[in-house]
């Protein structure tokens, strides 16, 4: 998946803003799974499609499911549910345009 291109200013430092002029480049950005070993680790949540309630981010699908079974004995006319995936991304600078 490719991001929307950012620019960085090539200025240097020291360069006052009135009167010089300011050069941009422009780089490509890929977005894709965060595997760093300091990334945060997917979670899961359950969502009620009937009245929006979530249940808390756990660590596994099947435990975020349990949060549909309590949530189903309370309120035993809510049937539809969504699961809910927090996978944690980053950008990887592309090559420069």
């Amino acid at each position: 998946m490719t991001a929307p291109v950012n620019f960085t200013p090539a200025a240097r430092k020291g360069d006052e803003p009135c009167g010089r002029r300011r050069s941009y480049r422009f780089r490509e950005h890929h977005i894709v799974a965060d595997e760093e070993p300091d990334a945060e680790p997917l979670s899961f949540s359950a969502e009620c499609a009937v009245c929006e309630q979530f249940g808390p981010e756990e660590e596994t699908s099947e435990a975020a499911g349990a949060w549909i079974v309590r949530h189903l004995k309370a309120n035993p006319e809510h049937l539809t549910y969504r699961e809910r995936l927090i996978r944690p991304l980053r950008a990887v600078p592309g090559r420069w345009l």
